[in-house]
């Protein structure tokens, strides 16, 4: 792993001269071969201006002492990223998750977390979702409900604080890199630089994946060599952030923020081809129930455009409709390529926490991981995410806590991504949030969630004296480009997933219309939501019981 690389500045090194080099070993994480992440001969020399470049060596340094008394924070998101996890895999209520995948290292943090099976997204897409979980507030109330719009730029927008700003605010050094917020063109693609960050946001070059056209690629080491990907430019930077605040100079000692987003296993699934080896094609199986929920809302359906565009299928998109399917062998390329792309950015993971760990950082560092919403491989018939249904909500979280996870916790209680905020500032010891009114656009720190904590003391998930929400809240809009028509609301009971489609311009604030269309899955009984029972008789009650708890909204939800 010997070898001398080259990046971009991006302030951290502002008081080292760059004539002297800065040395981070990237290692290999368990379960993973040499040849995994070979950043050996590795030169972006000719991708960055000769004046913003600092030289890195791949040899070990100690970390410094004393640390800060404050706990650090270090934040690991992917996209797309289901529960696909060994960690989370449960056959009896997650039948459509690959009891095969390969997670070596998020298996290992699951060990010492607070493993959240039951986590869902307020809305699952991309950008709304991000700017959920950093704010800890609701699509409802931050008016991003789609791809097309940069919270800063909404109303009140620039009011809001997100999780790193709020750090920053308490003396911590916030930093990030990779894909923390979405990415969006102009002004809105700088990650909230200025706001967010102590130091200048690395965003990596997009590089090889910007010359894949289809939709998957097994990339061979050899072409890593000149053009590495985007995440191991990221995780690359991340290690070498983490030798600079594990080695601050001592009158400028302070806890650090740590942000590091994976843009896999997000399509195009691009990825070193040895991944590809773990998972032989004639194992892989196609999605048992890739058809659309009987009596579903046709608003409800996807089309799957984000998949379909790719040159290699594009031919499938003219005649999809509801209940298309793609060939078997497509499928099973698709479903591989994504096994894969998660075993890939799991290593990746695994090569930042053996440098924290390396460090001596890991008792000192709280850990989270998540992805900001699940996805369908095929699954009633979406490539995707998109939906208001479980494969799309339901998504990866756990959170590591040194002294206080040590043994690993699993908890099924109901959580919202908008808890993810006040845990974190719980956790390390902040001044907490206050929980915010319904409207709270011009409260600048606030949250619509609640702190996890109290779960800590609740290995059963029953214990009736730890009070917490028996209902969550999803919402999705129809089209989910431009300006929506529809908005269907969603609230997530134990037994139950109920959803309401009501016609409105945006978002619902005030007085609820009449639903034009409603769906209920009995989860108990229909693990795949295969049908919407919302006419049967049999259900009246439940039905008038689960819409007043959806209009009741959050507010009512939260634990006394």
């Amino acid at each position: 792993m010997a070898g001398i690389y080259h990046y971009q500045n991006s302030g951290y090194f502002e008081e080292v001269p760059k004539a002297i080099p800065v040395t981070v070993e990237a290692s290999i994480p368990r379960g993973v071969e040499d040849e995994a992440f070979d950043t050996e001969h590795t030169d972006y020399e000719s991708q960055v201006p000769k004046d913003h470049k600092v030289t890195i060596e791949t040899t070990t340094v100690e970390a410094s002492t004393p640390q800060p008394s404050k706990l650090n924070v270090l934040y690991i998101s992917a996209d797309d990223f289901r529960p696909e996890i060994g960690a989370f895999l449960d056959p009896e209520t997650r039948p459509w998750l690959n009891s095969a995948i390969k997670t070596p290292n998020l298996d290992a943090l699951a060990e010492r977390s607070l493993v959240l099976r039951r986590a869902y997204v307020q809305v699952a897409r991309c950008n709304p979702s991000r700017v959920s979980i950093m704010t800890s507030r609701r699509p409802n109330t931050t008016h991003i409900i789609n791809n097309d719009k940069w919270f800063r730029n909404v109303a009140h927008g620039q009011t809001i604080m997100t999780i790193p700003e709020y750090f920053k605010m308490n003396g911590y050094s916030s930093v990030g890199t990779g894909k923390i917020f979405h990415m969006l063109p102009g002004v809105a693609g700088t990650q909230d630089q200025g706001r967010s960050w102590t130091t200048e946001f690395y965003q990596p070059l997009e590089n090889y994946e910007d010359t894949v056209d289809n939709s998957w690629k097994a990339v061979p080491k050899e072409e890593l060599v000149d053009f590495p990907l985007r995440d191991q430019m990221t995780v690359a930077h991340a290690l070498r952030a983490l030798q600079y605040e594990a080695n601050r100079p001592e009158k400028d000692k302070r806890p650090f923020f740590m942000a590091v987003g994976m843009k896999k296993p997000h399509v195009p699934y691009v990825f070193p081809d040895e991944f590809l080896e773990w998972y032989p094609r004639e194992d892989i199986k196609v999605a048992e129930h890739d058809y659309v929920p009987v009596n579903m809302s046709k608003w409800h359906w996807h089309n799957s455009r984000n998949t379909l565009n790719f040159p290699d299928i594009f031919k499938y998109k003219e005649a999809w409709d509801i209940n298309s399917t793609l060939p078997d062998n497509v499928a099973i390329d698709l479903r591989r390529a994504y096994y894969a792309s998660v075993s890939y950015v799991d290593s990746l993971i695994g090569i930042i926490l053996n440098e924290l760990d390396k460090l001596q950082l890991r008792e000192r560092t709280i850990v989270a991981f998540l992805s900001d919403h699940g996805y369908q491989l095929g699954e009633h018939g979406i490539w995707g995410k998109d939906t208001n249904l479980e494969q799309a909500t339901n998504a990866p979280m756990m959170i590591s806590i040194p002294g206080r996870t040590d043994k690993r916790i699993d908890s099924f209680r109901l959580i919202e991504f908008v808890d993810l905020f006040p845990t974190l500032v719980d956790a390390a010891g902040l001044p907490p949030l206050p929980k915010c009114p319904l409207y709270s656009e011009e409260i600048p720190a606030c949250t619509e969630g609640s702190s996890m904590m109290p779960l800590l003391n609740d290995p059963s998930s029953t214990d009736p004296n730890i009070k917490w929400k028996d209902r969550v809240f999803s919402q999705y809009p129809y089209p989910d480009m431009g300006k929506p028509e529809f908005m269907g609301y969603s609230v997530r009971t134990k037994h139950f997933l109920y959803v309401e489609w009501i016609r409105c311009k945006g978002v619902v604030n005030g007085v609820w219309p009449e639903p034009v269309f409603k769906e209920l899955y009995d989860i108990d009984r229909d693990i795949h939501q295969d049908r919407n029972v919302i006419s049967d008789s049999v259900y009246a009650n439940k039905v008038n019981e689960l819409s007043r708890l959806l209009r009741d909204g959050w507010v009512a939800a939260l634990p006394q």
